[in-house]
């Protein structure tokens, strides 16, 4: 278990993530940028997803992070993106927080984790391997935010975000939603 760094209500601990929705997969392979469909996809459905999918899925979460343990070995260029974004996905808990900032948009968006990590939908054209579902607490302008708000992003698919001020910030809109 993750140690929780943020403490929402008295003993409710729990870890904010930030999660990048970006197709980033390599441009020679796969031209197109999906970006927005994959957007559109997570918005819909209340999810965070990671990419590294796989051509018909995969049976389960476990069978996911084995198989692309094998198609990124140890030394392979992708090895590392695919090991942090699954550690990242499977150490997320149910209640958690995660902040999401939608691309080529002033939207964002925190969510609060619901579920395990799962692999049952097959969208391999905008590279979804794997997500998680959520339950929206809220959507906000970039502009209507802390400062510190406005500037945080994931620079990786998913990472934890341990700013104090941040955190603070993510707190306190939380606090507002009272869900």
């Amino acid at each position: 278990m993750s140690q929780r760094n943020v403490e929402i209500e008295r003993g409710l601990k729990m870890t904010v993530s930030c999660v990048n929705l970006k197709d980033n997969r390599d441009r020679l392979a796969h031209p197109a940028d999906r970006t927005s469909e994959k957007v559109k996809y997570c918005i819909d459905n209340d999810c965070i997803v990671i990419g590294w999918a796989e051509e018909g899925g995969s049976a389960d979460w476990s069978a996911f992070c084995k198989s692309g343990m094998l198609r990124y070995p140890k030394g392979s260029k992708e090895h590392c993106g695919f090991a942090c974004a699954v550690n990242a996905l499977g150490g997320m808990e149910k209640g958690d927080l995660v902040w999401v900032v939608i691309p080529y948009s002033d939207e964002r968006r925190l969510y609060r984790i619901k579920g395990d990590p799962e692999t049952d939908i097959v969208q391999d054209k905008i590279d979804i391997g794997a997500y998680r579902k959520c339950e929206l607490l809220g959507t906000y302008n970039k502009a209507d935010l802390e400062e510190c708000l406005q500037k945080l992003s994931a620079r990786h698919t998913a990472e934890r975000v341990l700013n104090k001020k941040r955190l603070n910030a993510i707190t306190t809109l939380c606090k507002e939603t009272k869900k």
